[in-house]
């Protein structure tokens, strides 16, 4: 675990997990109100459809480095824009999807790390 809540009496982690599935209430900051936005620029030439493919694998790293994630309490979101006026067909639409979550998942935790 990078970051998270102190729990009150031991000052460890707070496992945000377990204190969501946890019925009683704990007063005091909740761990699972926080919201991650996460932004993806490319040059690549993709047509919408091929975005929102793109979109869907980046937006995995959210879940592979933050957990619990998209919970109703914050707004974990992805979004993915393409700054190429061209639009081409791009078959390695897959591969680029895969590139930029290992990117994103890197700036997550680096942004946890420096904050």
């Amino acid at each position: 675990m990078v970051a998270g809540a102190p729990a009150e009496r031991t000052g460890e982690w707070l496992d945000a997990s377990t204190f969501i599935r946890d019925p009683r209430p704990i007063p005091g900051p909740h761990p699972e109100v926080n919201t991650t936005l996460g932004v993806v620029a490319t040059d690549a030439p993709l047509r919408r459809g091929e975005l929102a493919r793109v979109v869907r694998v980046v937006a995995t790293a959210l879940a592979c480095r933050i957990d619990p994630v998209n919970t109703p309490f914050d707004g974990d979101t992805v979004f993915a824009l393409s700054t190429s006026r061209e639009v081409v067909d791009l078959t390695a639409a897959d591969a680029l999807g895969v590139a930029l979550r290992n990117v994103l998942e890197e700036a997550i935790t680096r942004a946890v790390r420096r904050s």
